[in-house]
């Protein structure tokens, strides 16, 4: 039986939201980075009022995770750097998403990379401050030289006179702002550096001005503007309270300023100290600042993973797409949704269902803070009635509603029903694992220090701890006939017991590595587990020893396993950012697919075992469309 892995939708935006451009043309079209793959996203006007996703194209052919991006002036190519071991920068077709070209000169990871205003010359910056012109219609290097300020913090391309094959660099650093000037004919250079005198300041974003000066934006929160031709100190503004991250030029000659903090302020021509600036705010630190081209519109980013798109004209924002901002640890595709949604828990104190039939945007169910910030969110699952139960960092086991979304995502949080504290165990410990009984009576959660207790849903009340374990609880699942539970952990054992006599049935030790994940085939006689060697190891409750092991199944460890519910397939994520399905019976590999970038953390079959959902360390989130090879 040979399968068909294909990535049929992206959700969230992992931790590269750094890495989001608008097309210079085509109005609702953006390209960011995620793992390995430019994902072009096109917005239409119902996208925005949550009625349906953007529509995807994945751009492939990157070998390792892509750190930046930019789009030529003409929207017609995408340049990506991926990292190492092979920091090149690949040339796509914006249009088809085809690699047209892989330029390779640069050793280490490119940390910027920049079009001219005309197109045809793109430069790159290396973490070794190696900086480097090309000439993007011929894919030759035009020039190349060390980097000066170093460390090279921002950059951004002036009006030059292309036409004579002069252009302009602004390049920022610490303390230091200079503009290069490049002769694209003869590849010769020039510098010329800023006159800031005792105003000391990093400078962390640029962009030139059509009245032909250069604002630079800085670590401190200000705007500082030179004059271009003397690069004379003018102004200084005051714009952000924790440092600009993003600038960009308005047609009226105002500045839009991207702030740390999450703000984005209108900075006026005029500089009136005793004016209010125009302002607002949005989750997340502003990571990228762009416009968009519909007239007076604006994209912005934070790195809370989520996108908005902004008006110009009074700052009114909608939301274009949310996602994790940190590691998502559990997905479930519950039947309970009629698989038109999956469930998933991050370490960003958010869980959410996020919805894959064309409803839009995810709800979020829950975010919950502790101890004065956002405890993370580790396990999740669901009750017969459609309650959902998450377990989180703070040791509490969490009830609430699940929230209709028919209409679109829901402005307002979840309501908390109830909540169970300590659940976890021992002083406070996370819950690490949780399950529920087949019929909903009894919830098992497992902790951080191998505790297990199984609680009465209905009163709430402790019914057993059992002492299996002296390291986390990983997995918890329920056997099919009788209150019958397993539990794996990473002290290297798996143990059987039943709830209600408060008896272990059996326990079984893995002498080769410890359990990061377990499930229970449907013959409810065996039970597979992986681990951080990589394997895949196959035990018969009445046997001490596996009775099959399928080496090597991931090169950096196995995170995580799902079984689909004919118990035929098996679907595995590990550290090497793979997902891979097997064939229950032989061990077979049967396809495998490359999405993230990060170790995979957990992966969920659909009830009809066609589609697979992933997540990773760095919040990203795929389906999978699993498919017949013809």
């Amino acid at each position: 039986m040979a399968l068909l892995l294909h990535v049929t939708q992206t959700y969230g935006h992992g931790l590269a939201t750094c890495c989001v451009r608008t097309h210079p043309s085509l109005a609702g079209v953006t390209f960011r980075a995620q793992g390995n793959f430019v994902v072009r996203e096109t917005f239409s006007a119902s996208t925005a009022a949550a009625a349906e996703p953007p529509s995807q194209l994945l751009f492939r052919g990157a070998s390792a995770k892509i750190v930046q991006i930019a789009v030529s002036p003409r929207g017609d190519l995408v340049a990506a750097a991926q990292t190492l071991p092979k920091p090149d920068i690949l040339l796509f077709d914006a249009e088809t998403g085809a690699l047209v070209a892989q330029l390779a000169e640069h050793d280490h990871d490119v940390k910027h990379l920049a079009f001219s205003p005309d197109g045809r010359v793109l430069v790159s910056v290396d973490a070794h401050e190696k900086l480097v012109f090309w000439d993007a219609l011929t894919r030759n290097v035009i020039t190349s030289l060390a980097a000066s300020p170093n460390p090279m913090l921002s950059v951004a391309f002036g009006p030059g006179a292309p036409e004579r094959g002069f252009y302009e660099l602004a390049a920022g650093g610490d303390k230091v702002l200079v503009v290069w000037e490049l002769d694209a004919t003869t590849g010769r250079v020039g510098m010329r550096k800023a006159m800031a005198g005792t105003y000391q300041r990093k400078y962390t974003a640029l962009c030139f001005l059509d009245e032909g000066s250069l604002c630079a934006g800085t670590a401190s929160g200000d705007v500082v503007t030179f004059g271009l031709k003397g690069l004379n100190l003018v102004t200084v503004q005051q714009a952000a309270s924790h440092g600009v991250t993003a600038i960009l030029p308005t047609e009226d000659g105002s500045l839009l300023v991207g702030g740390g903090d999450g703000a984005l302020t209108v900075l006026f021509k005029e500089n009136n100290a005793s004016a209010t600036l125009p302002r607002t705010y949005f989750s997340g630190g502003i990571v990228s600042l762009e416009a968009d081209a519909s007239a007076g519109s604006l994209v912005v980013a934070t790195d809370e993973g989520c996108i908005y798109e902004v008006a110009s004209s009074d700052l009114g924002s909608t939301e274009r797409a949310e996602g994790h901002s940190a590691c998502v640890r559990c997905v479930a595709w519950p039947k309970e949704v009629g698989d038109a949604g999956f469930l998933a828990a991050s370490d960003d104190g958010t869980v959410r269902l996020w919805r894959v039939d064309g409803s839009g945007l995810p709800s979020r169910l829950a975010r919950v803070a502790a101890h004065g910030g956002v405890e993370a969110a580790v396990s999740v699952a669901i009750l017969p009635d459609g309650l959902v139960l998450s377990g989180w960092a703070d040791g509490v086991l969490r009830c609430h509603a699940l929230l209709d979304t028919s209409s679109g995502p829901a402005d307002a949080l979840a309501d908390e029903l109830w909540s169970i504290n300590g659940a976890g165990g021992r002083n406070g410990a996370a819950i690490t694992a949780l399950a529920v009984g087949e019929d909903g009576t009894v919830v098992a959660c497992g902790g951080a220090n191998g505790d297990l207790n199984v609680f009465d849903v209905a009163t709430r009340r402790l019914i057993h701890t059992f002492p299996e374990h002296r390291k986390e609880v990983t997995r918890l699942c329920f056997f099919q006939d009788g209150p019958v539970l397993l539990s794996a952990s990473r002290d290297s054992t798996f143990s059987v017991v039943d709830v209600y006599s408060k008896q272990r049935i059996s326990q079984h030790l893995s002498r080769t590595t410890n359990i990061a994940d377990a499930a229970v085939c449907p013959d409810q006689l065996t039970v597979l587990t992986v681990g951080q060697d990589g394997s895949i190891c196959y035990w018969k409750l009445d046997e001490v020893a596996p009775a099959m092991v399928v080496e090597a199944a991931h090169e950096q460890g196995a995170n995580c396993l799902c079984l689909d519910d004919s118990g035929e397939l098996l679907a595995t994520g590990g550290g090497d950012g793979f997902v891979r399905l097997w064939d229950v019976a032989s061990g077979e590999l049967l396809a495998e697919g490359a999405f993230h970038s990060s170790p995979v953390r957990s992966v969920s079959f659909d009830s009809s075992g066609s589609r697979l959902v992933s997540s990773a360390s760095d919040g990203s989130l795929v389906t999978w469309q699993v498919e017949r090879a013809a």
